[in-house]
């Protein structure tokens, strides 16, 4: 079952990174992490699946600036999967400082609507 799981994720997160549309990409990736998160009690495992974690969180980040055109929510959805991941994201970004403008253009693309949504809330 192990082997079966380990197949299953790394399928799961090369659908992601070639499928074109946003919201099945960040499925796809979550579904793939659970699967790795399912096998993490297993300690022969674990360099093998902080490798492929790590491998595709730097493969998503490269891909970050393609997703310039998605709605907020889906952009919301992808701001909390980079929050779960904050920790493998700065060992990933500290490996690749070249990836930190990626990350940061990312989750700074919304920044000027949220600010103005919460300056209307406020003033209501």
């Amino acid at each position: 079952m192990t082997t079966k799981n380990l197949d299953a994720a790394r399928e799961l997160f090369k659908k992601s990174e070639l499928s074109g549309d946003p919201t099945e990409k960040r499925l796809l990736f979550e579904k793939a992490l659970d699967l790795l998160d399912s096998l993490e009690e297993n300690p022969e495992l674990q360099n093998l699946i902080v490798n492929i974690r790590r491998s595709n969180i730097r493969s998503l980040l490269k891909t970050l600036p393609t997703l310039h055109h998605i709605a907020i929510e889906l952009w919301f959805h992808y701001v909390l999967l980079l929050i779960k991941l904050r920790a493998d994201i700065d060992v990933v970004l500290n490996e690749n400082p070249n990836l930190n403008d990626n990350h940061n253009n990312f989750r700074n693309l919304f920044l000027d609507e949220l600010r103005d949504i919460h300056k209307q809330l406020k003033s209501n």
